[in-house]
């Protein structure tokens, strides 16, 4: 599995557009991509912070999401509206409750 975390904060009253793009975002992302996709998408108590925690079977499955229409049109709206933004980043799974991405 390969697993990455991306991160952005976005400007004060921003926050409403990017919760429905990212609402958006997944329910493209569940009817577009290959078997083997799981993203999680969380916000910070702020309601301006987010993280994307995603993992992805093989690179075949990551490439198949990167290139993806869903993910372009998600970071067209975070971009625009974003305070700060760090590129995703690749992490290793230590240890997990579920099962869907270890």
């Amino acid at each position: 599995m390969i697993h990455r975390i991306t991160k952005y904060k976005i400007r004060e009253g921003q926050a409403d557009e990017v919760r429905q793009a990212v609402l958006e975002f997944i329910r493209a992302t569940r009817e577009n991509s290959p078997e083997g996709v799981k993203i999680d998408v969380f916000a910070e108590k702020d309601g301006l912070t987010f993280y994307h925690v995603a993992c992805f079977r093989d690179e075949q499955t990551l490439e198949a999401h990167t290139s993806s229409e869903q993910l372009a049109d998600i970071w067209e709206v975070v971009y625009e509206r974003a305070e700060s933004f760090s590129q995703s980043i690749a992490v290793d799974l230590i240890a997990s409750t579920s099962s869907d991405c270890q």
